[in-house]
């Protein structure tokens, strides 16, 4: 289930105007956290984003900012 799918679903099913704002911010605070995390794995990985189309990940050319010994 996608944000949105999410977001319309509590639209729906909650009906207190108070309630609802609460809970959608939350939501929303979790949505910023989770493209926060995303954007910084990628970046020790050494992609980034594009910021024209944001569903495309590009190798750099630099080394990753992490050695990760195995």
């Amino acid at each position: 289930m996608t944000f949105r799918e999410l977001d319309k679903r509590i639209r729906s099913a909650v009906h207190d105007e108070i309630e609802r704002k609460l809970i959608l911010q939350g939501l929303h605070e979790i949505e910023e956290a989770m493209n926060q995390c995303a954007l910084f794995w990628l970046s020790v990985s050494g992609y980034t984003m594009d910021g024209k189309n944001d569903e495309v990940h590009h190798k750099t050319e630099r080394s990753t900012r992490f050695q990760i010994n195995i």
